[in-house]
């Protein structure tokens, strides 16, 4: 694979400059060729960024659960630090790439909350996989048992003929169902829907985060 661009960050900094943005989500692709991983590159983007006056959510990999490369973003103190579970216990075998594991992320959920208690985490799972709901549940209760701060819900639409099929179109109403359940778990904010991805509301959850505080 191609090295990463040195200019990159940089380059990162001046687009969200040129938008005008007061809130960026910033994420990756998974560089495993890497020796870091890309950590270290992907800190340096952060805080390029944060150092022009924007909030950064960070939407990160599990760097294989390698807390020497958490500690890399750490250091770069995002605003918000995001990492997806995707989906319950059950079906992560299934579902999510065979280096991943639903332990690992919470593992990685875990060691950002318990480095920076203050930092606010956020993670989101996908229905549609045929999850039932107190697996749905349960997956909260594992998010919140972890510290995380905001919740998104959203539906698996197949990207290709070469992911799985999506078992179930979730009605509205399993949606809202969610929202509630996961504000009475504790969540200080749920966006649950059929369209709603990780960044949905995005600065909105983080400013409900500190009005919270």
């Amino acid at each position: 694979m191609l090295p990463v661009d040195p200019e990159e960050p940089v380059k990162v900094r001046d687009s969200v400059i040129a938008m005008n943005l007061k809130y960026a989500v910033i994420t990756s692709v998974d560089r495993d060729d890497l020796p870091d991983q890309g950590s270290v590159h992907y800190s340096r983007v952060i805080n390029e960024v944060r150092m022009s006056g924007v909030l950064v959510e960070a939407l990160i990999p599990d760097f294989t659960g390698r807390e020497d490369l958490l500690e890399n973003i750490l250091q770069s103190k995002p605003d918000v630090l995001a990492h997806n579970v995707e989906t319950v216990r059950r079906l992560t075998p299934t579902i999510r790439d065979h280096r991943a594991s639903y332990e690992q992320s919470l593992k990685v959920l875990k060691y950002f909350k318990e480095r920076n208690n203050t930092l606010i985490t956020k993670s989101s799972i996908m229905l549609g996989h045929g999850e039932l709901d107190h697996e749905v549940e349960e997956t909260m209760d594992d998010l919140r048992g972890v510290g995380v701060d905001i919740l998104t819900i959203g539906q698996y639409l197949r990207p290709s003929k070469k992911q799985i099929e999506v078992t179930e179109y979730c009605s509205m109403e399993r949606f809202k169902m969610f929202e509630k359940i996961g504000y009475e778990k504790g969540f200080s904010f749920v966006a649950s829907g059929p369209l709603v991805r990780t960044s949905y509301k995005a600065a909105e959850a983080w400013a409900s985060r500190r009005l919270i505080r």
